[in-house]
């Protein structure tokens, strides 16, 4: 069976060491893809219910191996939050405290305008009343 959208990925490995990363994986996957088998055949028997199609036992085969990496992560985040942060992948963005800080930043800016734009409206005021007096006194 063929798995859509399959790609190799070997991020810059050699292949022997990729191809040594797939065959352990693969044994651990297929060990318990062996164990998986064993409980359907245990449900069949115990329930007197056919065997899931092909389809149906890959389908929810995966459903369980999410399942299980997630809590396996929810765990690994309460009892080894290293080890969490150590597989996350780094995202070209910014951490909270530059962004904290870029926000005052910004926060600064915009005050230091308003204040600007406030003066700068005084000014023009000033101006054209000084020009309104000026011409009224000197007509």
């Amino acid at each position: 069976m063929l798995l859509p959208n399959m790609t190799l990925d070997t991020y810059g490995l050699e292949f022997d060491e990729y191809k040594k990363f797939f065959l352990e994986e693969g044994a651990h996957l297929l060990y318990l893809y062996y164990e998986f088998e064993k409980a359907n055949d245990q449900a069949q028997q115990l329930y007197g219910r056919s065997k899931l199609c092909e389809k149906t036992r890959y389908d929810l085969f995966s459903d369980v191996v999410y399942a299980a990496n997630d809590r396996a992560r929810d765990k690994q985040k309460k009892e080894n939050p290293d080890m969490i942060n150590d597989r996350m992948f780094e995202f070209a963005s910014p951490s909270r405290e530059e962004m904290m800080e870029e926000i005052k930043s910004l926060h600064a800016k915009v005050e230091a305008l308003a204040d600007y734009v406030g003066n700068l409206t005084t000014v023009i005021k000033a101006g054209l009343t000084d020009l309104v007096e000026t011409a009224e006194g000197g007509a």
